[in-house]
């Protein structure tokens, strides 16, 4: 057989599949091999002859043009060719059955991440034990770590993609503020980490990179009716969250949760939260990977404690801020 050698493209590590174009100008799809990252050389076998598919498939599979497109594509690159996504909370019926009888279960959170056109590219899962996720709801719910697993799932395709891990940490006003680390899986570089500051009846976040330093900034602020009174109508609809540059501080980017509305638990699979990211200025994939898991952070934080809108005034962020 005929070899030739091939760069690894940005955007693909071990395992992703690659189109090139071979001598006789055939393409050819071939794997990624271990070992193998960007910019790298690594070679490939090439039919001894032009086929017309070069890539024998057992039976054809009827997919949408979106799942098509990102078929063959990594993560990082299907990232860098989205604007914007929807990070969708679904609802747990146990825990919403265990609610009603006044002895609330924390389930696994579990978020869909969908694109403009409707289709599921990444898939949110918790991860952390459940003993751990129900110290959440205690004394101690700023002190206690929780994990989360993102798994890509355009075009049929179900691989693990990054890791969310937020350590246990004695956090207590501005002392240890809780930081999330954000994990490549295939390389295992942390990419970068969320900081939630001690700030005064605010809502900000630092985007920093793997040596904290700060890149990018969510502000989100108090003063905002759909955190003071979060109806699933009007302006107490929404609370946004604006993504800045931390040198600039221009405005490079948003996130916009949506307030579900109050019948959310009584339809199986209905979502819980719904945070509408627009990237705008973001393009790097990286960043754009850390801006979307930001909106889970964000839930994690100050929403998926108190699910339902009449329970935010007690104990969930408004009840916070007031107890301060």
């Amino acid at each position: 057989m005929q070899t030739m050698q091939v760069a690894c493209p940005d955007g693909c590590g071990p395992g992703s599949m690659v189109m090139v174009m071979s001598p006789a100008g055939q393409q050819v799809q071939v794997q990624v091999p271990q070992g193998v990252g960007p910019g790298m050389m690594f070679q490939v076998q090439l039919p001894a002859a032009p086929s017309p598919v070069p890539v024998a498939m057992a039976q054809p599979v009827m997919m949408a043009p979106m799942q098509q497109q990102f078929a063959s594509c990594s993560p990082w690159d299907v990232l860098a060719s989205l604007p914007r996504v929807e990070v969708r909370e679904k609802a747990d019926m146990i825990q919403a059955v265990t609610a009603l009888i006044g002895v609330e279960v924390d389930m696994a959170n579990k978020y869909q991440v969908i694109d403009p056109n409707g289709q599921q590219v990444f898939y949110v899962v918790e991860t952390t034990d459940f003993c751990t996720r129900n110290l959440k709801r205690g004394g101690c719910a700023d002190c206690v770590g929780w994990n989360a697993d993102v798994l890509f799932t355009a075009g049929g395709q179900q691989s693990q993609f990054l890791h969310m891990s937020r350590d246990h940490s004695c956090t207590f006003l501005c002392f240890n503020r809780p930081i999330v680390d954000i994990i490549d899986v295939t390389t295992q570089r942390t990419i970068g980490k969320i900081q939630d500051p001690f700030a005064c009846c605010d809502l900000t976040f630092h985007l920093m990179d793997e040596n904290e330093q700060p890149v990018l900034q969510a502000k989100g602020g108090c003063c905002q009716w759909g955190l003071c009174c979060p109806l699933p109508c009007g302006p107490c609809a929404s609370v946004a969250f604006d993504i800045v540059d931390a040198r600039t501080g221009d405005k490079v980017g948003e996130i916009e949760k949506k307030v579900p509305s109050c019948l959310k638990f009584l339809m199986p699979g209905a979502d819980i939260d719904n945070y509408h990211v627009d990237f705008n200025g973001v393009t790097h994939p990286e960043w754009k990977a850390v801006v979307m898991l930001l909106s889970v952070f964000i839930d994690f934080r100050y929403f998926s404690e108190t699910q339902d809108p009449q329970d935010v005034g007690d104990t969930g962020l408004i009840g916070m801020m007031n107890d301060s």
